[in-house]
C-alpha cells in the first residue's frame, strides 16, 4: 500500500481491525499529501461477504474508477462463484 500510495495512486485499505487500518491511514497521511495520492481505509472482516459489492462500488465512486484489486485474507469463506465474480467485476 505505501508504495502505491508514495507514486500517487488512490487507495483503499480494508482491514479485519479497525486499529491496524486506522493506523496505515495515519501512517500513509504524509505520503498522501507529498505525492498527491490518497488513502481511505475501512474495516472489514473477510467473513462478511455482503459487505464486499458496496465496499468495491463506494471504492470505485470515489476513486473515480478501479484499475487493481488485491484481495488476500488469511482465511477464505466459502462462497458462491457468483458473489467472488461480482466484486471482480465491480
Amino acid at each position: 500500500m505505501r508504495p502505491l500510495v508514495h507514486e500517487g495512486y488512490g487507495v483503499v485499505a480494508l482491514a479485519r481491525r479497525k486499529e491496524n487500518v486506522e493506523e496505515l491511514g495515519e501512517e500513509c497521511e504524509p505520503l498522501a499529501r507529498a505525492s498527491g495520492g490518497s488513502l481511505a481505509s475501512n474495516p472489514h472482516d473477510v467473513r462478511e461477504t455482503q459487505t464486499l459489492p458496496p465496499l468495491f462500488e463506494r471504492a470505485a465512486r470515489e476513486l473515480g474508477g478501479v484499475f487493481l484489486i488485491a484481495y488476500a485474507a488469511g482465511i477464505m469463506p466459502e462462497t458462491g462463484h457468483s458473489v467472488l465474480v461480482a466484486a471482480a467485476l465491480i
